[in-house]
C-alpha cells in the first residue's frame, strides 16, 4: 500500500464530490494497518469472530467493473482481505459522511461479493454512516444468502490505544 501521505494527497487533489469522506477512509485504512487494531475492529466492532489475522491487505477506492446487469462500476471505500488460519475473508466497507447511498450501490457491492463467494471466501458488506440510514438487508442481499450485511456499526465505541 502507498504511504498514507501519498493517498491523502491523491484524495485531496482528485475527490470531486466528498473529499472528507475519502479523507476519513484513508486515515481509517492507515489505522487498520496495525494488526492489533485490525483484530480489535473486526472482532469487537464488527463482531466477526477472529483470533488471528494473517496475510492482510487493505485497499481503498478499488473500482470493480460493472457486472453485465449493472449500469455502472462499483467502488467500495475500502476492501479488506485477510486469512484466519486457512479461511479467507473479504470485507467491503462503504462509509457515508454527509452523503447518501448511490443508486443500488450496496446491492451492486453484494453482487461483486457473490462473485468472490464462488472462490470460497467468507465475505461481509459493512455500511458505516454518520447519521442513521436504515437499510433493508433482505433487499440489498436478495439472492445473496451467504453475505453478512451490517449497517450503522457504532464506530464511536472503537478505541485506538
Amino acid at each position: 500500500m502507498k504511504s498514507v501521505f501519498s493517498r491523502l494527497f491523491r484524495v485531496l487533489n482528485s475527490s470531486n464530490s466528498h473529499p472528507h469522506e475519502d479523507f476519513l477512509t484513508e486515515v481509517f485504512a492507515e489505522f487498520l494497518c496495525n494488526q492489533e487494531t485490525m483484530i480489535d475492529f473486526i472482532g469487537n466492532v464488527l463482531e466477526i469472530p477472529v483470533q488471528e489475522v494473517k496475510h492482510s491487505s487493505i485497499q481503498t477506492q478499488v473500482t470493480f467493473p460493472a457486472l453485465p446487469h449493472h449500469q455502472t462500476d462499483s467502488r467500495p471505500d475500502m476492501v479488506i482481505r485477510f486469512y484466519e488460519g486457512q479461511k479467507p475473508y473479504v470485507l467491503f466497507i462503504e462509509s457515508k459522511l454527509g452523503s447518501q447511498e448511490g443508486t443500488d450501490q450496496l446491492s451492486r457491492y453484494a453482487d461483486h461479493l457473490s462473485v468472490l463467494a464462488n472462490q470460497g471466501k467468507k465475505y461481509y458488506l459493512i455500511y458505516l454512516t454518520q447519521y442513521a440510514d436504515e437499510k433493508d438487508a433482505s433487499l440489498i442481499l436478495e439472492n445473496h444468502a451467504n453475505i453478512v450485511f451490517q449497517a450503522d456499526a457504532v464506530v464511536s465505541n472503537f478505541q485506538v490505544d
